[in-house]
């Protein structure tokens, strides 16, 4: 277990299901979740977070906490994809468009929960991977990351709608990484709008 794994196992003790909803005011005042590395350094910016603010310690550390996390999850699937020969790391830490390269391919990874926008099940979505991968594209467009490049999506899906518990098993995700990698054929990629694309489904 590496050390980013080892703090977000730690940090599964304190998530819970509840999350509220993203604001503008919320994401500036938790910014300190880029250069944290441990919980416990999560722990104590929300501290100081919330007194500085006035705003209730529990309610801005699930905010902090949140986003932390599923930064971090991001940055581990990350670390699990370059562990393979076959996947060479971006060395330009700055590039927002690339995190890797698949045998020379570059992609960046997209670490998501199926998403309630979406009009189709699970089953559809796995059976026709062009469809939801095109939407996922209209769908980022919206975003500060706007690229149409390669893009590698994993999807975490549970049946009971709570995804993100899905997210939370960093086990499960070492394993379907771990399958894709060792299956893994350039000629199933997906293109979407000359841009090369894929999906894995954890649930």
């Amino acid at each position: 277990m590496n050390s980013l794994e080892t703090e977000l196992t730690k940090a599964l003790k304190y998530i819970t299901s509840r999350w509220r909803i993203q604001n503008n005011f919320r994401d500036a005042i938790t910014k300190y979740i880029y250069n944290t590395d441990t919980i416990d350094e999560l722990i104590s910016k929300s501290k100081k977070c919330s007194e500085l603010y006035n705003i209730d310690y529990n309610d801005i550390f699930n905010y902090a906490l949140n986003r932390w996390f599923n930064k971090s999850v991001s940055l581990y699937a990350e670390d699990i994809f370059t562990s393979y020969d076959i996947v060479e790391d971006e060395v330009d830490i700055y590039n927002k468009e690339i995190d890797f390269y698949i045998k020379w391919i570059p992609f960046d990874l997209k670490v998501s929960v199926f998403p309630k926008w979406y009009s189709n099940d699970i089953e559809y979505a796995m059976n026709n991977k062009e469809d939801i991968i095109e939407r996922l594209y209209k769908n980022c467009s919206k975003e500060k990351r706007l690229h149409n490049g390669n893009k590698l999506f994993i999807m975490c899906y549970s049946e009971d709608w709570n995804h993100n518990k899905v997210k939370w098993d960093l086990e499960k995700i070492r394993n379907e990484i771990d399958k894709y990698i060792k299956n893994y054929n350039e000629d199933n990629l997906i293109i979407i709008n000359n841009s090369l694309s894929d999906i894995i489904f954890i649930k």
